[in-house]
């Protein structure tokens, strides 16, 4: 993935995957791509109907953008010894760990929902 050819640079000036093209109609960026998909496909959800719950989706990736992945990339680029990010990091996994207490078996509830598929990868990479 480091060494991406013209063509997908052309289509993607970003350079990250993911990056969708269906009928010559260019999406990339992964919560872009995954509403869009779930707007193109809508028998097969994976966000919320509810209006509130999917802002309440939002607020939970918003959070997670801005507290745990910063903290993250500290203690990765400090391998593990930046004691800020640490705690940071611990803070986050607290306050999501209360929320998907709060939630259910996943953050969508009983079933697992875009923002679990949203927010995985991200445990798979700590653990």
């Amino acid at each position: 993935l480091k060494n991406k050819p013209d063509w997908f640079l052309e289509r993607n000036p970003k350079g990250l995957v993911p990056t969708l093209e269906q009928d010559g109609k260019i999406i990339y960026e992964s919560l872009i791509t995954c509403d869009y998909l779930d707007e193109v496909y809508p028998n097969n959800h994976l966000t919320p109907s509810d209006p509130y719950q999917k802002a309440r989706d939002a607020i939970l990736i918003d959070f997670f953008s801005n507290k745990f992945i910063p903290n993250y990339y500290k203690v990765f680029r400090s391998e593990g010894k930046d004691e800020e990010g640490i705690e940071g990091i611990a803070s986050s996994v607290k306050k999501l760990d209360e929320e998907l207490t709060a939630r259910g078996k996943y953050f969508g509830g009983d079933q697992l929902a875009m923002i679990d598929f949203m927010l995985w990868p991200w445990f798979e990479r700590i653990l």
